[in-house]
């Protein structure tokens, strides 16, 4: 119900007609004869649109995955991520390929910030023991 007042409250005074008129719509798939702004306003002829992707659809230009709902469950609650990753993975029997691949990532991030560390810390003491002969070397000159 919470939900549904914020989002009357959103659209409130929004004209959804002159939201249509100036909008620009690429259409993709489909019955051309239904590609046209009219479609969208009658719900029939929308129906008629979308059972005509099954005849001619469109390829998907964009990569896709499906990401498991333990991923949402994290957002919500971290302590839950565990108990319904492994629930998922009971019942779909298997790993997830997307999961395995985010922390095979993840993994190699952490490595190479860990090599980019020491060496910037391996520099740092380099630097210093530099200073530090050059300020031997310096005393022993003026003495």
């Amino acid at each position: 119900k919470q939900w549904y007042q914020r989002r009357v409250a959103i659209t409130a005074g929004v004209n959804a007609k002159s939201i249509l008129a100036s909008s620009t719509i690429l259409w993709s798939g489909g019955a051309q004869e239904f590609h046209k702004k009219e479609t969208i306003q009658d719900t029939h002829s929308m129906d008629n649109w979308r059972n005509s992707l099954t005849t001619r659809p469109s390829m998907l230009t964009t990569d896709m995955y499906l990401e498991p709902i333990s991923t949402l469950v994290k957002i919500a609650d971290p302590k839950k991520y565990d108990a319904t990753y492994d629930a998922l993975k009971d019942f779909l029997g298997g790993t997830f390929k997307v999961i395995a691949k985010k922390k095979q990532e993840e993994n190699e991030l952490l490595e190479k910030r860990r090599k980019e560390d020491e060496a910037e810390a391996r520099r740092v003491q380099e630097t210093e023991k530099r200073k530090k002969y050059r300020l031997r070397l310096c005393g022993e000159t003026t003495a």
